[in-house]
This record gives C-alpha cells, structure tokens and sequence, in this order.
C-alpha cells in the first residue's frame, strides 16, 4: 500500500539482516555499561516512545537524585540586596 516507500535495494540489505543483528548486538552489549546503559524503545508511534523515555528519564532522576548546588555564604548574605532590587524593578 506504500509503493513509494519500496526500494529495490531493501532487498539486497534483508538478505544481510542477521548480520546487522549480529552487529547490533555486538555494538549495544559491548558498550552498554552498569551505570551508562542503553535503552532501546520502539520508534514505530510517536507518542508511546516520548513516553518511555520520559519513564526512563523518571527513573534515572530518581535513583541519582540531582540537588542543586549549595549557595555560598558569601551570595547568601546578598540575598536582601538583590530582592529588593528585584522589587524595584516592578
């Protein structure tokens, strides 16, 4: 029904797909690591894979639990100065 999809060398490269595969697996498995992993999601609906990855991006906040950095106390004690600047300006 997607003739203008068709390419008569599609052919050609399903004939090497286990070696892609093998590839593939290769590539993934031996760069994939513990605490820098990949995370293969299906790309054939738009709206499914924006989810996982945001389920993903969830996970992963979660378990490294970003913060923000600590304010000096030198920036602390300019605190005032600067809202009542801020105020100024409305």
């Amino acid at each position: 029904s997607k003739n203008w999809k068709f390419n008569s060398k599609d052919l050609i490269e399903r004939e090497l797909r286990s070696e892609y595969l093998s590839a593939f697996v290769k590539a993934f498995s031996g760069t994939a690591t513990e605490i820098s992993p990949w995370y293969i999601v299906p790309a054939d609906t738009k709206w499914y894979t924006r989810y996982l990855v945001s389920e993903i991006l969830l996970d992963v906040f979660k378990d490294i639990n970003p913060q923000y950095p600590p304010l000096p106390e030198s920036e602390k004690i300019q605190i005032p100065i600067y809202m009542e600047k801020l105020n100024k300006e409305k």
